[in-house]
């Protein structure tokens, strides 16, 4: 009996002392959390969450001291600042990349998508580099932890493209112009040196309307460059530019940068790139030593979007371009740059003058000749189907040609206009199909006929291509374009007329193109018939 009394009185003591114990701690202020800085012979400095101040604090003495790493979460008595214990490393916080190192484990860094620059403390395990990303504190004063990089291996491609000079309709001229810009001093430099006036480039400028074959004129180079390298050559490495005026806009102009006292993104973009340019050797000039250190073994070329590296790499486009030019540099001593846009008066001159981008090529719209080689490397007759009620569907390769006249017939017709432009001066002008013609415009076409074809399957069991399926495809696609067109938006007539378009007050649509009935189409079809 006296053992239960005693067992009883144990119990009820002991819960005594934990009830006494869930009181304390419902009395006591509760834990806040902090990140710690470091540690001195005084205590620990730490910064609340949330806040920048700094505080000295005493530390448990019952933490062991390895625990005790900078950058480390930590628990605070909100009364007496006492740091109780380490939490451990922090999880989340504040993303931001790294502008430069200082001394004594300091970073500048750039956060807030790249406007606003901030000196934190490093408790990195090793010295960061410049660009990288970086996970702050919650507070934004201590650098903890590397992040996973941008994955910048999107901006080159390293096979070789499927295209070659015979795949691209048209633009033979221009084919033999580039070739001789760039693969003739990478094939023969040898010719080059002895000319000592003559100044090298350090790469080209395509420039001509949008959808002309710019881009595809690069893809070609860089496959027939590859093709025809011999052992003894370092590898070609291109850094192409498409819409450069994106980015290497007149200094002074384009967008501002936020908190930049009036500067703009092209005051700092244009010199770097300027920069890199002058480091480059010249294109005749490079070493053929198969020992070079820099020589790789696959092909490689940058192809980067100038409105893409923006975005991608906001607040860090300067840095991304150094990084670019680094990595070309050790894959080959043969660097060539290449600038993509529709607008070259919007490029900054120091970008285009000699010994730079001083090589300049304009890439037309297609007349009826380059059209119809257009038309001939999507329109073959041994590709296609072609539909059984057509005449001629028998012979499928005559088809095609026949149908490519026509279409030329259609594109090249100047009788109807489709849309009247008017200038600030008072001028004005009739526009036609061949005004807004293109390559991809060609494509599109044909695409879009072979769509329509499928679709007709679909619903009535009708199989193969016809004519009016051409036909209605164009209709459509210039319908489409003059919509865009007579919006009344400048930016649309900048990508569509280049310079041109700073002197249009207005362009608006022929009779038949301001309505997106299908109507006009079907009239269209009736009126020119089928072959």
């Amino acid at each position: 009996m006296r053992y239960e009394l005693l067992e009883k009185g144990r119990k009820a003591e002991e819960k005594l002392k934990e009830t006494k114990a869930t009181l304390a701690r419902i009395s006591e202020p509760p834990l806040i959390y902090g990140t710690l800085l470091g540690l001195g012979k005084d205590g620990a400095r730490v910064v609340y969450s949330g806040h920048s101040s700094q505080m000295l604090v005493p530390v448990n003495s019952e933490i062991d001291p390895a625990d005790l790493v900078p950058g480390s979460e930590v628990l605070l008595d909100q009364r007496t600042g006492y740091l109780t214990r380490v939490v451990g490393p922090q999880e989340t916080g504040i993303s931001a990349r790294v502008k430069d190192v200082l001394p004594d484990e300091r970073l500048i860094v750039t956060t807030s998508m790249g406007n606003e620059e901030k000196v934190v403390l490093s408790a990195l395990d090793d010295t960061p580099r410049i660009g990288y990303p970086v996970l702050l504190d919650r507070s934004g004063t201590v650098a903890m932890q590397h992040l996973p990089r941008d994955d910048r291996k999107d901006l080159y491609v390293e096979e070789i493209p499927d295209i070659g000079w015979d795949d691209i309709g048209g633009l033979e001229e221009e084919k033999e112009k580039l070739r001789a810009m760039i693969e003739h001093p990478y094939l023969y430099p040898h010719y080059y040196r002895p000319y000592k006036s003559l100044k090298p480039s350090k790469g080209t400028l395509l420039h001509g309307p949008p959808g002309c074959g710019k881009t595809l004129l690069v893809k070609a180079l860089v496959h027939e460059m590859f093709k025809l390298r011999r052992e003894d050559m370092p590898i070609p490495v291109l850094v192409v530019w498409d819409e450069a005026e994106a980015l290497f806009n007149t200094r002074g102009t384009g967008v501002s940068i936020a908190g930049g006292g009036g500067g703009t993104m092209s005051d700092t973009v244009v010199p770097q790139l300027l920069s890199q340019l002058d480091g480059l050797e010249p294109l005749n000039d490079y070493r053929r030593s198969t020992t070079c250190e820099c020589q790789d073994a696959n092909p490689f070329f940058y192809y980067i979007g100038g409105p893409r590296i923006l975005n991608q790499f906001v607040g860090n486009t300067e840095e991304a371009i150094r990084e670019v030019y680094s990595s070309a540099r050790d894959r080959s001593n043969f660097v060539a740059t290449i600038l993509i846009t529709n607008r070259p008066d919007m490029l900054d001159p120091a970008l285009v003058r000699e010994g730079r981008i001083d090589k300049k090529l304009y890439v037309p719209r297609p007349d009826r000749d380059a059209t119809s080689s257009i038309f001939s490397v999507y329109l073959s007759g041994n590709d296609l189907p072609i539909h059984e009620a057509e005449p001629g569907h028998e012979d499928p390769a005559r088809w095609c040609e026949d149908a490519i006249e026509q279409l030329l017939d259609y594109l090249f017709s100047t009788e109807e206009p489709i849309a009247l432009v008017e200038y600030r001066d008072g001028r004005r002008r009739d526009l036609h199909r061949k005004d807004l013609l293109s390559g991809s415009k060609i494509y599109a076409i044909v695409q879009r006929a072979c769509e329509t074809a499928i679709a007709r399957q679909i619903d009535d069991g009708e199989a193969g291509l016809k004519v009016e399926y051409l036909k209605e495809a164009a209709e459509e696609s210039y319908r489409e374009e003059i919509e865009i067109l007579t919006s009344g938006s400048p930016q649309k007539w900048s990508q569509m007329l280049g310079k041109e378009s700073e002197f249009i007050a207005r362009i608006s649509a022929s009779k038949g193109y301001t309505a997106r009935s299908r109507e006009v189409t079907k009239t269209f079809v009736t009126r020119s018939g089928a072959i």
